[in-house]
């Protein structure tokens, strides 16, 4: 009788561990996403308000910092044309761009260790990017 108190004792804790670990996991994860939606709408806007001619420097200075400040977190941004071709990437953008799955805007994904999110941008009457 021992040993089935013992053996359920010992699987309901390890349920209510793994409960725990999932809804902490969750949680973690749906913070992250926000702070990235935010930060993809900043860079949005970013992008919008600036007018030419200093509009790129201007840009990548604050793209710049924003990633430096940011750089503890392994965050980084790349702003790609409509074809996928890189325009521009931060310091700590890995070398290899992952392979964004097909999702729509503002969906955050996975993609190996990587949270990222993406989100196209048109500039005054300029193409996407």
């Amino acid at each position: 009788m021992a040993a089935w108190n013992a053996a359920v004792v010992i699987l309901t804790a390890l349920v209510t561990l793994f409960g725990l670990r999932q809804g902490v996991h969750y949680t973690l994860v749906h913070e992250l996403d926000q702070l990235l939606l935010e930060d993809i709408r900043e860079i949005g806007f970013s992008i919008g308000e600036l007018h030419y001619p200093t509009a790129d420097d201007d840009l990548e200075k604050d793209l710049e910092r924003k990633a430096r400040g940011h750089a503890q977190h392994g965050w980084f941004v790349q702003l790609l044309d409509p074809d996928g071709k890189e325009l521009w990437a931060s310091f700590s953008a890995p070398p290899a761009r992952p392979l964004m799955p097909q999702v729509p805007d503002g969906t955050p994904v996975s993609v190996d260790s990587v949270r990222l999110v993406q989100r196209r941008v048109s500039r005054d009457n300029s193409s996407p990017i």
